[in-house]
């Protein structure tokens, strides 16, 4: 119920950002790549105090602190558009505080997950994302109405949400355990991360998909940020119910890749079907880069969210393959370290580059570089041959 709230209140948050920045305040796509980036530049500097935390101590504690503050970011957004004081700096500002919130939430939600008994971690990561992502296209269904219901009364209810998501969090947190201890001293979480670290760079496997991760960080999140809302409003002119209606096709996308991911089996080797997505990009790219219809460009938006989504499920379960179950909180923000740091370069040099070429060249980048990266991985058989974790849930399931 709470990472649904939340969820929602994300969906609304991700429609309206981008909306207010180009239509309302009429910014520059250079300018609007520094809003998108600045949600996730806080990840570089963050998220990996957050994942020593989840392995310390309660990780429900921290995910009500962080859901507290995006209430009050959101509560901050509605004062600053009716008082008529938004602009690019205050924006800028809003974006900054929201990505603050995100990344505490990212790792320590999947530790919450991880403890969650009785399924296995296949179909714990499908449920988390199908329960995300529905609730999340639920609240750009709701931005959606923003001409009939107003933006003042969508922003009123994105936050009673919000704080929703707060209230259930603080009535779970009795059931959660206090993790190996009650301190969040400074030397210990600089000892916990540096003990990550070397986790990481000790496992051929965990390098590769940390390269894997970065990469779909800088176009799955980075590129889409901005070229998707730069060609919607420039070359297709949609209105902002069509906007929300595009971003909810990329939810969709991955709402069905992760039901697929549910109702499969157990898939033995998840980095292969990872791995694979590189070439799916490689023809969504080509694609986009024709300059498709309308309708042709819905289908591609789709099909790039059902891409990102199959690729982001099975690499989280490489992960979960990898990783033994105390240090799952720390590798967990590593992973989102790299997918959140390299969101924001990717937003940033397509916000710059838009200036100077046409949006078919970036997306045929996109497409070229997909395949050569798919290329590179062929040279290793690490990530291939990675079979998934079997627990008791799984045996029985399968």
């Amino acid at each position: 119920m709470s990472h649904g709230a939340s969820a929602f209140a994300t969906g609304v948050h991700l429609v309206l950002m981008a909306w207010i920045s180009i239509v309302e305040l009429g910014l520059s796509s250079s300018q609007l790549g520094w809003i998108q980036a600045a949600v996730l530049f806080p990840n570089l500097l963050l998220i990996l105090v957050a994942g020593a935390w989840a392995d310390r101590v309660n990780p429900a504690k921290v995910m009500v602190a962080a859901q507290l503050l995006l209430s009050c970011s959101f509560v901050s957004l509605l004062l600053l558009l009716t008082g008529g004081y938004a602009n690019f700096v205050s924006l800028l500002i809003y974006a900054i505080t929201v990505g603050i919130g995100q990344a505490f939430i990212q790792p320590v939600r999947e530790k919450l997950v991880t403890q969650i008994q009785g399924s296995s971690a296949q179909k714990r990561i499908s449920l988390l994302s199908i329960t995300q992502f529905s609730l999340q296209s639920c609240g750009m269904a709701l931005a959606a109405l923003t001409d009939t219901v107003g933006l003042n009364g969508i922003l009123v209810i994105q936050i009673v949400a919000s704080l929703s998501s707060c209230i259930v969090l603080a009535s779970l947190v009795k059931f959660i355990g206090d993790g190996t201890a009650n301190t969040t001293s400074g030397h210990k979480t600089a000892q916990d991360i540096a003990g990550a670290v070397r986790y990481v760079i000790n496992s051929s496997g965990l390098r590769q998909l940390m390269a894997l991760i970065a990469f779909n960080g800088y176009m799955h999140m980075g590129v889409f940020l901005v070229a998707i809302p730069v060609v919607a409003t420039g070359t297709y002119r949609l209105s902002s119910s069509e906007y929300a209606w595009l971003q909810m096709l990329f939810v969709l996308g991955m709402i069905c890749a992760h039901t697929f991911l549910l109702r499969a089996k157990l898939v033995e080797y998840p980095g292969q079907g990872a791995l694979f997505s590189l070439l799916y990009t490689t023809l969504i790219g080509f694609a986009l880069a024709k300059g498709p219809t309308p309708f042709g460009f819905y289908s591609l938006v789709f099909l790039w969210g059902l891409t990102a989504g199959n690729s982001a499920g099975r690499c989280r379960l490489v992960l979960q393959s990898l990783v033994v179950p105390e240090m799952k909180g720390r590798i967990m923000a590593v992973y989102q370290l790299m997918l959140f740091g390299a969101a924001p370069f990717g937003a940033l040099v397509t916000g710059y580059l838009i200036n100077y070429m046409s949006i078919k060249n970036i997306f045929s980048f996109m497409s070229m570089s997909s395949a050569a990266l798919f290329v590179v991985f062929l040279f290793s058989r690490t990530l291939w041959s990675i079979k998934q974790h079997v627990e008791e849930g799984d045996a029985s399931s399968s």
